[in-house]
């Protein structure tokens, strides 16, 4: 091999690696993941010029600091870079993930880490004009003019209500007797669900639904979110008969935690009135894994027959469905009121 071909070997194999390096910084500049870390010897609010790699369980966050990013250790506001609006929030409570984006900002490619102490917040991704915070359980974010602000709920909410629309993703549910154009079980509770958290609108309580979209949560993921953060959990269901279709009526299954047999009462007594359905009573069923295994009061409800051609047909209809909302959130204030005042 002659010098000349080692040469472009040689620059080839160089080129190569620039590129390679290029595109890993230029990756990492696109998606920065700020991990927790502990205090350094540096001390709060010292800019330190490279992230920490370690993810202890300490409190405090690294931020961008040339970003604009920045937070305020008396009032515990972040406060965002000059020019940018909230333009969303969408909170998933269940998975305690914030995903903020922002409008008219530009991050700049190179920026700073910043030390601060913020208890509630775990972790935060600048990805572009989007910021995902990941906060403790419990915590959400507030927006107020150019900052926002990782809250306790509890500091907000003196009741916090699980909504559960069931089944979902690959499990659809019960089928609607209608066919194949009619919406499944898991599609109608989840549309009763976004209208109820749509319509509901009181101080001091706060509705947390598992699920907004068509996707599978895990039971032992409803139920765990239910025991660390709520204090009464709804799981909205359509009963089915597989054998007859003349089967009909209104039926709500409680837990074993205390106050569970008077919050299903609630339940089933005002969908029976509003609805003019069967009566089928409230009933322990401790084989349903939410019923076993949540610790606080938990009410099952199976609104009406998707088995049956009239019930499915009212399930299925929109007007139906806001008026079963509005039935429960009436149910949710009397519930409440009565053990809260």
């Amino acid at each position: 091999m002659t010098k000349f071909n080692k040469k472009i070997i040689f620059s080839l194999a160089c080129i190569t690696v620039l590129i390679f390096v290029g595109v890993y910084f230029y990756s990492r500049q696109q998606n920065y993941t700020i991990p927790v870390a502990v205090l350094q010897e540096e001390g709060n609010g010292q800019a330190l010029g490279h992230p920490v790699q370690e993810m202890p369980t300490g409190i405090i966050i690294l931020l961008c600091y040339d970003t604009g990013l920045s937070y305020d250790y008396a009032t515990g506001e972040i406060a965002l870079p000059y020019g940018a609006a909230v333009v969303s929030i969408e909170h998933s409570y269940i998975f305690h993930v914030h995903t903020i984006t922002l409008d008219g900002v530009h991050f700049p490619r190179r920026f700073r880490l910043l030390v601060a102490y913020c208890p509630l917040v775990a972790l935060v991704i600048q990805n572009g004009n989007t910021i995902t915070i990941h906060t403790q359980y419990g915590a959400t974010i507030n927006y107020n003019g150019g900052y926002i602000k990782p809250v306790n709920l509890r500091d907000i909410y003196h009741t916090i209500i699980l909504i559960d629309p069931g089944h979902g993703g690959h499990d659809p549910g019960a089928p609607n007797v209608l066919g194949g154009d009619y919406p499944s079980e898991a599609d109608i509770v989840l549309a009763i669900s976004q209208k109820l958290l749509y319509i509901f609108d009181e101080p001091g309580i706060l509705l947390i639904p598992t699920r907004t979209t068509d996707e599978h949560v895990a039971i032992t993921a409803r139920i765990r979110m239910a025991n660390r953060l709520a204090d009464y959990f709804i799981s909205i269901h359509a009963n089915a008969d597989g054998v007859s279709r003349n089967s009909g009526g209104t039926l709500t299954l409680y837990g074993r935690a205390a106050g569970s047999a008077e919050f299903a009462y609630t339940f089933q007594n005002a969908l029976v009135y509003a609805l003019g359905s069967f009566d089928r009573g409230i009933s322990d069923t401790p084989a349903v894994m939410i019923l076993r295994y949540s610790n606080i009061p938990v009410a099952l409800l199976e609104l009406l027959f998707l088995s049956n051609p009239e019930e499915a047909a009212r399930l299925s209809d929109p007007d139906t469905q806001l008026f079963i909302a509005n039935t429960l959130a009436n149910a949710i204030r009397i519930h409440v009121d009565k053990d809260f005042y």
